[in-house]
């Protein structure tokens, strides 16, 4: 009998020390604040302020502009069907914008040699010349018929 109650008494005192082990790790309670921290004092002041509870009554009511599970459910179905439709589509219609390099390349080779020369003032000038005469065209009035 004295034997089962000295293990009762050594159960119980396993069981306190791991109550104020749990209450000491609890989620609950608030980490320490940084000494170090420019707010510190702040902190420490807050932390022991205690801020009005609401009631039952305060709680906001149930949402009820929410889609159901079923609409979501189908919503992502769509978004699936549409982003394989999309997939498909590409597939069947291939970039054209792909190995730009050897485009450029094979039309830059069509280029006359002439053309590729580096612009001089002179040949500013003569452009320049022809778009003042295009713009000039431009603004004058259609023949009437």
């Amino acid at each position: 009998m004295r034997a089962a109650c000295a293990v009762l008494a050594i159960a119980a005192a396993a069981a306190l020390s791991a109550c104020a082990e749990v209450q000491q790790h609890s989620p609950f309670n608030l980490p320490p604040v940084n000494p170090s921290s420019p707010i510190a004092p702040y902190a420490e002041q807050v932390s022991r302020e205690s801020f009005p509870t609401p009631s039952f009554t305060q709680v906001p009511p149930k949402v009820v502009d929410v889609r159901p599970p079923a609409a979501y459910k189908t919503a992502v179905i769509d978004e699936v069907q549409q982003r394989r439709e999309i997939a498909a589509w590409l597939a069947a219609h291939p970039q054209l914008t792909n190995d730009t390099e050897s485009y450029a390349a094979r039309e830059l080779a069509r280029i006359p040699s002439q053309e590729k020369l580096p612009v001089t003032p002179q040949r500013d000038a003569e452009a320049e010349a022809f778009a003042k005469r295009l713009r000039e065209q431009a603004q004058q009035p259609a023949p009437q018929q």
